[in-house]
C-alpha cells in the first residue's frame, strides 16, 4: 500500500513537472516527434499545449491522489488510478487533428 502511495505520488510528480515544462515553458522537444510534425503541418502549437494541459492535470491528480491514500486508505485503490489513466487516454483522444 504505502509502495504504490510512493509510486502514485512519483509519478504524478513526474507528469506534473513534464506539463509545467510544456504548457508554461514551451519545452515541445519533450513530446516525441513533434518537432518534425509542427515542421510538417501535421500538428500544431495548440495541441503541444493540450498535452501539456493533460499531463499538467493528470499528474496533478495522480499525485493528490497518492498522498489522500496515505489518509485515506479507500483513495488507493486501483479504479481510481485507472480512471485517471482512462481519462488521459480519452481527452488525448478529443483533441482535434489536422
Amino acid at each position: 500500500m504505502i509502495t504504490r502511495s510512493i509510486a502514485e505520488i512519483l509519478i504524478g510528480a513526474f507528469l506534473m513537472l513534464q506539463g509545467i515544462l510544456i504548457y508554461f515553458f514551451k519545452k515541445y522537444k519533450l513530446i516525441g516527434g513533434f518537432q518534425e510534425d509542427l515542421e510538417a503541418g501535421k500538428k500544431s502549437v495548440n495541441y503541444a499545449r493540450s498535452v501539456g494541459l493533460i499531463q499538467l492535470v493528470c499528474g496533478t491528480l495522480m499525485a493528490a491522489s497518492g498522498a489522500f491514500s496515505f489518509l485515506l486508505p479507500v483513495l488507493a485503490s486501483w479504479p481510481v488510478i485507472i480512471a485517471i489513466i482512462v481519462l488521459m487516454v480519452v481527452i488525448l483522444m478529443a483533441i482535434p487533428r489536422k
